[in-house]
């Protein structure tokens, strides 16, 4: 199975970008994936995480007007297990490894975010941004994912 999981407060303006992307990509119905648009990262994700062979986490990040979307290949660390809250892609990584003996492939894909302003609709950077992470994660996503993993400039291992 590959999974796409956009995550971030839809009532915090560009924060919402990660939910956003997952909306888009589960619209498109383009790739055999299975989506997930959450408010946050949960323990309670980990068996799904840990039945995945590949997995991708979208989230914003607090950028400048202009900054790119961005991917980022994801270790496993099982250390990072040991916290109390499970909140980042790497502690759920780490849980599904703990608990399941899974370690799927992993990718954080992030969109450039400069507003967090309550009822605010996406600003004109994230906006941008969206529509590059839905493409990086349509990349990440098919059956094979090398063009992204070799030759993108955003992506990095």
């Amino acid at each position: 199975m590959v999974l796409l999981i956009g995550y971030g407060n839809d009532l915090r303006g560009d924060d919402a970008a990660g939910r956003l992307v997952a909306q888009r990509i589960r619209a498109e119905n383009a790739v055999a994936v299975e989506v997930h648009s959450l408010h946050q990262l949960t323990p309670e994700f980990a068996e799904i995480v840990a039945k995945a062979e590949r997995v991708v986490f979208v989230d914003a990040y607090v950028a400048e007007d202009g900054d790119p979307a961005r991917a980022v290949h994801i270790a496993c660390d099982s250390a990072a297990a040991h916290i109390d809250h499970v909140g980042s892609p790497e502690s759920l990584l780490a849980l599904a490894y703990c608990v399941y003996g899974s370690r799927p492939d992993a990718w954080l894909v992030t969109v450039p975010a400069v507003s967090f302003d309550y009822g605010a609709s996406p600003s004109a950077t994230t906006r941008v941004g969206i529509n590059d992470a839905v493409d990086l994660s349509r990349a990440l996503l098919a059956p094979t994912p090398s063009a992204v993993r070799e030759g993108s400039a955003a992506c990095t291992r």
